[in-house]
Order: structure tokens, then sequence, then C-alpha cells
């Protein structure tokens, strides 16, 4: 039987907002899967996404379907894997590939689902297939690299009736010493650019050819606070929860980011996160 447990949100997002309670479902098995919805919402670890409103469908966590096992450089790891885990793990492998990620502690079908990327990497590099349940049929299906159809901060997969159960991926060798180095120096990287707790990263996608957290500062908007919400005095594309940070004060914030970028530069900023 599927487990369910009753989970606020302040565990589910790193924002860690004051919210609402939700029950939780934990497929542990493929045989689980027949109990997934077909409106059923897919959640990671939370580094994407804002629990805004009142449970209104199944929400299905992944977590517990986390192994992984590796053929030379080819990796297949379940959806429910996090990052640093696979990076730690596939390290005494002497695997690399995924250092860009860390240490974000994203799981591999979060990563996968919004083709997460940084630094001129994204995950698409690495992936060679994706195995996916389809919630309207109750089948299993592969798609290739193509297939998933990888764009920025989006796949075929985000907005479909596909659940990602696990991938192959082809990894380059790596000393491990090389793989510590890299994992530093990106974490260093992100350290400097904005606090690493009690937010989501990027919260706007970047428009073509532009920098979202450069028109976010030009119109003056680094470190601006509404209510309990606050954007970043280092990254002005990073929303920051203060203490008892409220998601609906989130969401207002996003909103008058829009508002006046959208005055000031005439470009409208895309949400990079999910709101549920």
């Amino acid at each position: 039987m599927m487990k369910i447990q009753k989970i606020n949100s302040q565990l589910l997002s790193n924002f860690r907002c004051i919210g609402n309670d939700y029950d939780i479902s934990f497929p542990s098995s493929l045989d689980d899967l027949d109990k997934i919805s077909t409106d059923a919402f897919i959640i990671g670890s939370g580094t994407n996404t804002l629990f805004l409103n009142k449970q209104s469908t199944q929400i299905i966590s992944l977590q517990e379907l986390n192994n992984f096992n590796t053929d030379g450089n080819i990796v297949n790891a379940e959806a429910g894997a996090t990052l640093p885990m696979l990076i730690k793990e596939l390290k005494k492998k002497h695997l690399g590939g995924l250092c860009f990620s860390y240490p974000i502690s994203a799981t591999i079908g979060g990563a996968i689902r919004q083709n997460l990327g940084a630094y001129d990497q994204t995950i698409s590099d690495l992936i060679i297939e994706v195995t996916c349940f389809n919630k309207d049929n109750k089948q299993l299906i592969t798609l290739t690299n193509k297939e998933c159809e990888f764009g920025y901060r989006t796949s075929v997969l985000k907005n479909s009736s596909l659940v990602i159960i696990s991938a192959l991926l082809a990894l380059p060798s790596m000393p491990s010493t090389e793989i510590t180095k890299l994992c530093n120096t990106y974490k260093t990287k992100r350290e400097n650019n904005y606090q690493l707790n009690n937010n989501l990263g990027s919260i706007f996608k970047n428009p073509k050819g532009l920098s979202a957290g450069k028109l976010i500062d030009e119109c003056g908007l680094k470190g601006f606070t509404h209510k309990s919400a606050s954007i970043s005095n280092d990254h002005a594309n990073v929303i920051v929860a203060i203490k008892e940070t409220k998601a609906e004060d989130i969401l207002a914030l996003m909103k008058i980011v829009q508002e006046t970028v959208k005055s000031k530069k005439n470009i409208n900023l895309e949400p990079e996160i999910t709101i549920y």
C-alpha cells in the first residue's frame, strides 16, 4: 500500500514558507504507479516549487524511488535520486558531469523535467533516454533525448501526462579530485551570487538574449521588500523568504516585479518556478 503522509509546506519547499498541510503520497515500487491519478501533481525535493494554494489534487513524491546503477559510464538513475547524492556516489566511480548543479538538492526527475541548467551546461546534455509513466493510460514509455524536446528550462515532460520514473545518462570519466574541485568551485560561485537557503534560486526565466536579474536590478528592485518577502541584495532574480514568510507575499512580490519590468522595460518576465 502506498504510504501517505501529511506534511506542511514549510518542509516541502526550499522557501520554507508558512502555509498549508498537504497529503503526500510516496510510491515505493512500480506497482504503486497505477495509483497515480490523472491530475496528480508531482513534486521533487522542493527546489523549484512554491506551495501557495490548498490541496486540490493528489500530490506524489518520488523520493522513495531513488536507486541507481552504473554500466561503465552509463548511469541508470531513478527519478527520486537527488543530484548531491548522485554526485557523491558517482565520484567513487570517477564519473563527473553533474558538478555544475552542485549543491542544488533537486531530484534527477525534477532536474530533467525543467532541463536544469547553469554555467552554460544543462542536464539534457547528459541524457540518453527517459522512462516515464503515462498517468492517462497507466503505461510505461521511454523517450529518447530528442523526443524529450529539451529547451531553455523546459521539456515536453513539463506540461504533459508523463511522470519521469528514471533516466539513462552518459557521464564523462573524471578523477575524483577534479570532481571535488569543480563542485567546490560551483558552490562558491553560487554562494557569492546569493544565499543558498530559503529561496528557489532564479525566479524568472531570462528573456532571449537578456538577463532577468539585470532587468530587475535596472528597475531599482534589488533589495526591495514586500511584507515578508524580499528580493536578494546579491542577485535581483532571487527572492528570499524572511522569517515566517507567507507564500502569498512571495507571489505578490513576483507580480510587483513583473509589472515593474513590463512598465519600465516593456518586457514580460516568465516565472521559472512552479506554483501549486
